[in-house]
């Protein structure tokens, strides 16, 4: 799982704007060439967007916005689309972010 891990930290820190479906099979075929077991493609993807939406969050420059609420994000949204595509409710419906908070995130991420 370390290995798988590096790779998708490699990956996602040479792509920090998104990736397109041929680079993705790219990928896949190099973790294969690596050996690194990948059982379920769709798990490696998910686990790509989630370390995505971590270095956005993580580089958006929001006070208080540390690890702690980064993962809780990371976990409720777990991809940059899905957080940009959330409403006001699913905006405020994190407990330990507040919602003045992840709408300033949302705001310097997406120029809302």
């Amino acid at each position: 799982m370390a290995r798988l891990e590096t790779a998708i930290t490699e990956f996602v820190g040479a792509h920090p704007n998104g990736w397109s479906h041929w680079e993705w099979e790219q990928f896949l075929a190099s973790l294969s060439a690596r050996k690194v077991k990948v059982s379920n493609a769709d798990e490696v993807g998910a686990l790509l967007e989630a370390e995505r939406l971590r270095r956005a969050l993580q580089g958006a420059g929001v006070a208080g916005l540390g690890p702690r609420r980064v993962e809780a994000l990371v976990q409720r949204f777990g991809s940059v689309a899905n957080l940009r595509s959330a409403g006001p409710d699913q905006l405020g419906a994190i407990p330990t972010v507040p919602r003045r908070m992840l709408e300033e995130t949302v705001a310097r991420l997406f120029a809302r």
